[in-house]
Order: C-alpha cells, then sequence, then structure tokens
C-alpha cells in the first residue's frame, strides 16, 4: 500500500544526518573553493529515470551552457578558403554551389520585419564512401555560407553566440570532428524515438540562442536512426514557431549509408518505429524529398588506386579472391619484427582489452597511480561492477590505474563544443596533488591541439606551470 515508504523514510534520516553532521562544514573559509567547483557540477540522473525532464535529457556538462552549447564557426582568411576551394572535385562544389547560392538568396531576400522570405530551402544529402573528402565540403561549405550570412545579416547589436549554421553528428567523437555538437545536445532530442516538448524556460532559451538559425550541417548521418529525423522536424518546428518541413531550415547530410548503420534502430530512409511518426511518414515521406548529390573520387587513397578499389568493393560487399589474398598478405603474428610496439590493436571483449592495458601499463616506469571512483547514485543502494571492471550503466572504471607516459581515451563526452568527446585520445603527463599527497587532477596532453582549447584558457595556473 505504501511500498515507498521505506525509500522516504531512509531519505529523511539521511537528511538529518546531513544537517546535523555538515551543517557547520559550510561556514569554513578553506571550503569556499570546493563549494564553487561543486556548483559547477552537475548530478547524474539514472538512465531509466530521465523521463521526469525530457527536454533536459542532454550531455549535462553542456546543459549549464545555455548560449554556448553550440560552437561558434572561427572563419578563416580569404587566402585559405579559396586554396581550400580550389581543391575541391566537380562533385564537392556542386554541393558548395547550392550553398552558397542559398545563402546569397537569403541576403537578397532579407527583410527586417518579416524576416527571410522567398528562398527554397535545400534538403541535400551528401553521399560517399571514406576518403571522398566529405569533411573537407562540411568545413568549405559551412564557413563559405557563414561568412556571406554573418557579412551581409548580422545586425548591430546581434549576439554572435545566435549562430546561423549547426553543425551536429549523432555521436560526440563525430561531432567534434566537424568542430560541432551532438543532435541530442544540440536540440535537446531524447534516445527513446518519442517527442518531448520542451518546457517553456528551454524552449524560450532555444528559440532566443537559435532566432539566426538557417541551415543545419549533419554529419555520418548513416548513424541517424528514422525516429530522429522526424522528432528534429518537429523540434525545428517548435523553435522556430512554424508548420513548414524542418522548420523553413536547410539541411544538408553527409555520410555514407554504407557504413554504421543506427544501433539496434531502423535506417533514416525506413518506417519509423514510433506509430505518431509513422503516420507523417505516410503523409510525407522527408527522405524522399532529399536531393542527392554522390561523391566518388577517392582523394585520401586518390594516389594509391589498387587499395582505393578494393576499398570500394569491400565497401558494397562484392570483394574478389585477389582483394582477399592481398588483405591477407598483410597478416602478421603477435611478436613480429613488422609490428611496431604501439601498434593499434582492435579486440572484440573488454576483458581482453583490461588484461593488455594492464601489461602495457606495468611495462611504463614510474609510481603507478591507483584511484578509486566516488560514486553517488540516489536510485539504488549497492554500487555495482562490471566483472570488467566498469561501473554498471557507464563506460566508467570502479578502479582506474594510471602512470605518467600512459596512452588514455575519453570514454564519455565531456564537452563536445570543446572536442572533449568520447573517443578522445591523449597522454598522462603530469598529476595534481595536495598537501598530503592525494591526487586532485590529472594532466593530459591530447593528441588534437583543440581537444579542450576553451578548458585550458580557463586554467591559467596550469598554463604556466606546464
Amino acid at each position: 500500500f505504501m511500498h515507498y515508504l521505506e525509500v522516504v523514510e531512509e531519505g529523511m534520516e539521511r537528511a538529518e544526518e546531513l544537517i546535523v553532521s555538515n551543517a557547520g562544514q559550510d561556514l569554513y573559509p578553506t571550503n569556499e573553493q570546493e563549494n564553487a567547483d561543486c556548483q559547477e557540477e552537475v548530478e547524474q540522473d539514472h538512465p531509466d529515470f530521465f523521463f521526469k525532464d525530457p527536454s533536459d535529457f542532454m550531455e549535462k556538462s553542456e546543459v549549464n551552457k545555455k548560449e554556448t552549447v553550440y560552437s561558434k564557426i572561427e572563419l578563416k582568411d580569404d587566402k585559405q578558403l579559396d586554396e581550400m576551394t580550389l581543391t575541391l572535385d566537380e562533385e564537392q562544389r556542386r554541393v558548395l554551389e547550392i550553398g552558397v547560392n542559398y545563402a546569397k538568396n537569403l541576403v537578397k531576400s532579407k527583410n527586417v520585419k518579416g524576416g527571410f522570405t522567398g528562398s527554397k530551402e535545400p534538403f541535400l544529402v551528401v553521399q560517399g564512401g571514406a576518403g571522398v573528402g566529405k569533411s573537407c565540403v562540411i568545413e568549405v561549405l559551412t564557413q563559405r555560407m557563414e561568412k556571406i550570412l554573418r557579412g551581409n545579416l548580422r545586425q548591430s547589436g546581434d549576439n554572435p553566440n545566435h549562430p546561423y549554421i549547426v553543425k551536429a553528428a549523432f555521436t560526440g567523437t563525430a561531432a567534434a570532428n566537424i568542430e560541432g555538437q551532438t543532435m541530442t545536445s544540440a536540440f535537446s532530442l531524447s534516445f527513446d524515438g518519442k517527442f518531448y516538448s520542451l518546457s517553456d524556460k528551454t524552449r524560450d532559451e532555444k528559440r532566443t540562442v537559435l532566432e539566426n538559425l538557417v541551415a543545419v550541417v549533419i554529419d555520418e548521418y548513416s548513424m541517424i536512426k528514422s525516429d530522429m529525423l522526424y522528432q528534429l522536424n518537429l523540434r525545428l518546428q517548435e523553435i522556430k514557431q512554424n508548420d513548414k518541413p524542418m522548420g523553413g531550415v536547410a539541411l544538408f547530410f553527409f555520410g555514407d549509408i554504407l557504413q554504421l548503420r543506427p544501433v539496434m534502430a531502423r535506417f533514416i530512409m525506413e518506417m519509423p518505429a514510433n506509430e505518431i511518426f509513422q503516420i507523417a511518414y505516410a503523409l510525407e515521406n522527408f527522405w524522399e524529398k532529399a536531393d542527392v548529390i554522390l561523391l566518388v573520387q577517392n582523394h585520401r587513397q586518390e594516389e594509391d588506386k589498387e587499395y582505393a578499389d578494393l576499398l570500394n568493393r569491400v565497401r558494397i560487399g562484392q570483394p574478389t579472391e585477389d582483394d582477399i589474398k592481398l588483405l591477407q598478405t598483410r597478416v602478421r603474428q603477435d611478436g613480429d619484427p613488422d609490428l611496431p610496439t604501439n601498434a593499434l590493436r582492435v579486440m572484440s571483449t573488454n576483458n581482453a582489452v583490461n588484461q593488455y592495458n594492464e601489461t602495457k601499463l606495468a611495462q611504463l616506469k614510474g609510481e603507478e597511480i591507483i584511484l578509486e571512483a566516488s560514486i553517488t547514485n540516489k536510485t539504488q543502494k549497492q554500487t555495482i561492477v562490471e566483472n570488467t571492471g566498469a561501473i554498471k550503466g557507464t563506460q566508467l572504471q570502479k578502479t582506474l590505474k594510471l602512470k605518467i607516459g600512459a596512452n588514455v581515451m575519453l570514454t564519455t563526452n565531456i564537452d563536445t563544443t570543446d572536442s572533449l568527446t568520447n573517443g578522445t585520445f591523449g597522454q598522462v603527463v603530469d598529476f595534481e596533488k595536495d598537501d598530503k599527497g592525494k591526487v586532485t587532477g590529472i594532466l593530459i596532453e591530447f593528441k588534437k591541439e583543440k581537444s579542450g582549447k576553451e578548458l585550458r584558457k580557463r586554467r591559467l595556473d596550469l598554463q604556466r606551470k606546464y
């Protein structure tokens, strides 16, 4: 009858204990910095209970940023941009032409009172295999369009943090690769394939920040499930306050449908799983309205035609016997002198990964630092640790062992706008410790200089030291 009573009583007892034991600690001057740091932290909700506020289900570190959640496009100088443009092949230039013409039409049809009129919004899908230069086209396209829009539409008093173009991708790593953000954080989309209207406060904030939005550029579209396409449509209509397809915003999808597919979900062009979206799909299939440009020239392996052709045949599932034999000539046994000691290893189980990491860590000189995770969970009394050493429901280790010189990788998205995303590689260079020798921070030198660039600006003390 009152099956929550026990939980409530336990909560009240804990609250009383906290009040009695910690009431005076807030008065200690030495705790002021710790309290300030805690203000920056955000509680992590249990994933099974995110429905309490679906509109807020996004990367927590990005929620607090509000207006800075969207990466600002840093414009290159004209000479550098011209050089990049000259490297584009014919099909790549077709993509650029569509985007540039759209931006110019917006400028021509600008109406200060009525907003943007008279220009049809493109819905373009740019398809192509690995090495055809999709990321390069995204860079040139967004640079050219942003330069046109910013130079002609920006009014005095406009907030520079209100973007004309938003770059996004499904995963943090793909988003960081194009210096954008994840679709879930950029547009407050849930993972369950359902659409939730934003709260009044969040809706007003989104409408203000995205008041200038005219185009969305999305990379690695093959990973986006069909339901998310219709979620995006409703969200853009809600933000732009109209019933136009995609809220009257231009869409540029880049990717390869033959690469990674949506995880346990339907392809973006298929009928959505959500019954509500199925009705919209039957009445107006968005994907059928898209124009498609196929990029075919391999720029990455253009000097090795044999390898490029092999990759294309494998990509469509039609490798020849000669292809298989050629690949087999590259097979090496463990310990072969042809293999460098730092060769990348791909393993199929977490246990194998952990064992290999332990072996490599033991080979490094210096002190081994062992860090135990501090866990707070409001919905579970006992923390469950997987046999891989990870805390259940996360990619984080319960016990983390490190040494200076150890190669590491972020396994969760910290800040996609600052390229601190799942999959970012780096190396441990030092440990920060307090007066008692307790580790308070780990110093990482990331492989990409742009990773953590904004964070470094905020830590001048560490910049001076390192």
